[in-house]
């Protein structure tokens, strides 16, 4: 569907949603188990989009993934006992020739909709996406409640108790695309359970587990709390109590400041 929201915003959204999606469950490199929905986008789907797209002038190109797994409604305020050990990510497959011809032939950016959280990639993203792909296939990746790596350890004290991680992947083939080469990415994602209430933080976790804090916004969609938040590349999220978490980023930061002094002298 073409949606014109009217001439005073003049924008133009071209939308679709992938119902014939599979969900299967298997464990990570953590040793977590795994409800992976996965969606792909044809070819003809993919083609339909950018037709419709390049004639209506689209500023944005909406693909939503409904999930077919009938849990998805038992963890709602209950999501303490069990849902701290499951963990769910949705994969979206896209031709590799549908997201480059998005970024050649249009100026849209592309809304990856799933049942925990959205992405927005703008088109200079696609762009890189697309110039780094070595396959046919590029997949978006949004994880949530996953476990930090091995390396990045030294952030457990900052995720804290009632942190909540959330990973966000570019794949192209099995190569992961971190930075957007000037591009960002718009990312919305739902209030963690434990964090209902409190004062927050997102922080990015790089593959050393040192922590940046990055500005977000919190807003109401319906009557459930959804934080939103822009990078300039991929990797592991965490919202975290801010109260717990302020002191150990500073010290974490002080502490790397020190050890590339000395590594510099």
């Amino acid at each position: 569907t073409t949606s014109k929201p009217g001439a005073e915003t003049g924008t133009t959204t071209t939308k679709t949603t992938v119902k014939h999606t599979t969900t299967e469950t298997s464990k990570n490199e953590q040793g977590q188990e795994v409800s992976k929905t996965t969606a792909s986008v044809s070819k003809e789907l993919g083609d339909k989009l950018l037709d419709q797209a390049v004639s209506n002038n689209s500023d944005t190109i909406e693909i939503t993934v409904k999930s077919n797994d009938k849990n998805d409604n038992k963890n709602g305020s209950g999501a303490g006992t069990g849902a701290a050990d499951s963990v769910k990510a949705t994969e979206v497959e896209l031709p590799k020739a549908t997201v480059n011809a998005i970024a050649k032939d249009t100026n849209a950016d592309l809304v990856i909709k799933t049942d925990n959280g959205e992405v927005v990639l703008d088109n200079k993203t696609l762009e890189t996406i697309a110039g780094a792909a070595k396959g046919d296939t590029v997949t978006i990746v949004v994880g949530e409640n996953t476990q930090l790596k091995e390396t990045q350890k030294p952030a457990e004290k900052i995720v804290g108790k009632n942190g909540t991680l959330f990973d966000l992947a570019a794949k192209i083939g099995e190569r992961l695309l971190h930075q957007f080469e000037g591009g960002k990415a718009h990312v919305t994602l739902p209030m963690p359970e434990k964090l209902k209430g409190k004062d927050v933080l997102v922080v990015y976790i790089d593959d050393n587990g040192l922590c940046k804090i990055l500005n977000h916004s919190v807003e109401k969609i319906g009557a459930e709390d959804y934080i939103r938040f822009t990078t300039t590349h991929f990797s592991t999220f965490a919202v975290v109590d801010k109260d717990k978490a302020e002191r150990p980023i500073k010290e974490q930061n002080a502490a790397h400041v020190k050890e590339l002094m000395q590594s510099a002298k």
